[in-house]
């Protein structure tokens, strides 16, 4: 009788044992996966050695995935997740007693989590928890990966974002503002990353080609340009690591420019006028190699144009040309540097709309080591 007794209390033990497993069998494979709901905790069971247990959880926003699993009796259990696919591993670690493992900077989707011993003779129950740890910062609108995508910022405005999140074997790698600008302005962007890590923020003539500054840091810093001509101009935000993510916070300010000189990036074309009789349009190009700076006017009024080229300290002329109709003015043999130019009407009684174009001509042969300007730095053949 005993033995009927301890059999009846060993099977009624385990119905309970089982009963408290929320996963249910087969669940073997990612593809039979049981589902975890976000904020939520599961009881499953490792039934028989060898056994595996899968489960997938869906986030509803970027952030910071934690699993929290606590093993029963002792016995030591792994944690794996998952990308979307399933095979993609992002992280994994055990413990025989509660952990925690935490996944920062994943992006809304689905994931999944193998459950398993971590030796293969073992059984063991457990309890698997999730919630999702989200940043202060609300996320940019997307998809704005690309300049035709780019989120419109407005003058003296804030924007909040998130870049680098990872997601189904894609990275949000960066994200593209644009901005209009009225009148002549020196623009200050100001970006703030919110988790340490480093971002870059770069601004861009219209074309989302000709890089006109940037600046990178991991704490808060700001990118001023000074002498920015009436146009639409891009921002780019990324982070500096392949890897890396960020949430941050953009603002951007405008003032009165402090210089008379607007910015020509290199390879860009750009329309304006001389607006006033007599008046002078000046423009500075900072060039990055040694080369032949090639400089293209057109004026479209058919009045004679002057345009001057100016070395660094804006008073020693380099050459001066003009014309009525589109003519190009090429120098040669120019260091990598800041140079000014100038464009004017030839007669003081006239306006007249332009195109400016410049371009930089490199020569084929690579540059050599400088400074080797003196017997003691000379270089060896």
């Amino acid at each position: 009788m005993k033995h009927v007794y301890l059999l009846s209390f060993l099977f009624f033990g385990q119905l309970l044992q089982n009963a408290m497993a929320a996963e249910t069998e087969p669940n073997n494979t990612a593809a039979q996966a049981n589902t975890l709901i976000l904020k939520s905790s599961n009881t499953g069971r490792i039934n028989i050695k060898g056994d595996v247990d899968w489960w997938k959880v869906t986030t509803t926003a970027d952030g910071k995935l934690n699993l929290t699993l606590t093993p029963k009796l002792g016995k030591a259990i792994w944690v794996y997740l998952y990308d979307n696919n399933g095979t993609t591993m992002l992280k994994s670690s055990n413990a025989n007693a509660t952990f925690v493992q935490s996944t920062d900077g994943l992006a809304a989707g689905t994931y999944f989590i193998k459950v398993q011993a971590v030796s293969s003779t073992d059984t063991a129950t457990y309890t698997l928890s999730n919630t999702l740890t989200l940043p202060t910062q609300l996320n940019d609108v997307e998809p704005n990966n690309i300049r035709t995508q780019a989120t419109a910022l407005a003058l003296n405005s804030t924007k909040t974002g998130h870049v680098g999140y990872y997601y189904n074997s894609k990275r949000d790698t960066a994200d593209w503002y644009k901005l209009s600008t009225t009148t002549d302005k020196k623009l200050k962007l100001k970006l703030i990353p919110a988790n340490g890590q480093t971002l870059s923020v770069s601004l861009y003539a219209n074309n989302g080609i000709s890089l006109i500054n940037s600046a990178s840091g991991s704490a808060a810093f700001s990118l001023t340009t000074d002498a920015l001509g009436e146009d639409i101009y891009y921002v780019k935000i990324k982070s500096n690591t392949a890897t890396g993510f960020a949430p941050y916070t953009l603002t951007d300010s405008v003032y009165t420019p402090t210089t008379d000189a607007l910015i020509l990036p290199l390879n860009f074309r750009y329309k304006d006028k001389i607006k006033t009789k007599g008046a002078v349009n000046w423009w500075k190009v900072t060039t990055n190699a040694n080369g032949r700076l090639d400089l293209t006017l057109t004026p479209l009024s058919g009045k004679f144009v002057w345009i001057y080229l100016y070395d660094q300290n804006r008073t020693t002329l380099l050459t001066s040309s003009y014309s009525n109709s589109k003519f190009s003015q090429k120098t040669d043999g120019l260091a990598a540097g800041t140079y000014y130019i100038k464009v004017s009407c030839y007669y003081n009684t006239d306006t007249s709309s332009y195109v400016i174009t410049d371009t930089l001509a490199l020569p084929k042969q690579a540059n050599d080591k400088e400074p080797n300007n003196k017997k003691n730095r000379s270089r060896y053949f």
